[in-house]
């Protein structure tokens, strides 16, 4: 789904585009969800304490910071 959601983004339609954002936004929030449920269900309960569940949701917001300063360095195309 979110890559299906990247792809239609790509396209120049304001409308598909707004569409393959939501597709792409509806996947990162359910990869969000389902990664700590994940984690939870299957490492043991004495590694969760040592940061294993909290340190990977705020790795993913990191980098999702950072690919978001990076585009504001990308170059505006002329129509």
């Amino acid at each position: 789904m979110g890559l299906i959601g990247s792809i239609v983004s790509l396209s120049l339609d304001y409308k598909l585009m707004c569409l393959g954002r939501l597709f792409f936004g509806l996947a990162s929030g359910v990869l969000l969800c389902a990664t700590s449920k994940m984690m939870e269900e299957t490492i043991p309960v004495r590694l969760l304490d040592q940061g294993f569940g909290t340190s990977t949701n705020i790795l993913m917001q990191i980098f999702n910071v950072a690919l978001l300063l990076m585009a504001i360095g990308m170059p505006e195309t002329q129509a």
